[in-house]
């Protein structure tokens, strides 16, 4: 993966800024965790769903956290001397990226022999079997206490040190360069409409969106009152065969 810092696409391998590739801003100043509305409100709706790029947005050294946010765009390799900006360009509308504050996640879909990457859409008829195959990794020095599987909108499945798999706990040595897997699992799931599928990882929301979570005491250290949290771009299924996602809508407000 390559990394697009700040998600400054335009300057100056690329000749195009974040409206020109039609994506969103996500990954504010502390957590991701309130960024996760924006993204599937809009695929649920049935709205233009645009990819979501993780961004510091500072504007000032003396606030906000310069450069914590990142986007990691997929499947080009890891040599940016050898990048195509037309790829490169291509894979960023596609929303083939990873929206990270710290942990990395990779995501593949499958159906059958057909698998996807993040922003793909894959054919799987209603009744089929969609497997996802998640690896989460952070260094030494980063907990996560969770790892959420999200469709449409709704969290379906998630995994902590409780639970089976669990997610793993960091190494007794913050500098050790070994133990960065935190969690892998292939998951499956039988979707009877489409779905659009969404993996974060990072601390437990608490139960108030007006209630930040607690920042890791080691990672204060590193970047004082961020807490680590990543989401990858989703996942399309297409279960009618129509070769497009086919929004759900958004729940009804009783």
């Amino acid at each position: 993966a390559l990394e697009l810092v700040r998600g400054d696409v335009g300057q100056p391998l690329l000749q195009v800024g974040l409206t020109d590739l039609r994506v969103l801003r996500l990954g504010g100043l502390r957590s991701l965790g309130d960024e996760r509305p924006g993204l599937p409100e809009k695929c649920r709706e049935g709205k233009q769903c645009q990819p979501g790029t993780g961004v510091s947005d500072s504007h000032r050294i003396t606030v906000e956290h310069a450069g914590w946010a990142r986007s990691y765009v997929v499947g080009l390799g890891d040599d940016p001397t050898t990048i195509d900006p037309m790829t490169f360009n291509a894979a960023v509308r596609a929303g083939n990226m990873l929206v990270s504050g710290g942990p990395y996640i990779e995501l593949v879909g499958q159906c059958g022999p057909t698998k996807v990457a993040m922003g793909e859409l894959l054919n799987c008829p209603s009744g089929s079997q969609v497997k996802l195959k998640i690896k989460v990794r952070t260094p030494a020095w980063m907990p996560i206490e969770e790892v959420r599987v999200v469709a449409n909108g709704a969290v379906v499945q998630s995994f902590d040190s409780t639970t089976s798999p669990k997610v793993r706990s960091t190494p007794s040595n913050f500098e050790s360069n070994g133990g960065t897997m935190r969690f892998r699992k292939t998951l499956k799931f039988t979707p009877s409409a489409d779905t659009y599928y969404v993996v974060e990882a990072g601390p437990k929301l608490p139960p108030s969106i007006n209630t930040l979570p607690a920042v890791p005491p080691i990672v204060a250290i590193v970047q004082p009152d961020v807490v680590p949290g990543s989401m990858t771009n989703p996942i399309f299924v297409d279960t009618n065969n129509n070769a497009r996602f086919d929004p759900p809508g958004l729940p009804v407000t009783l």
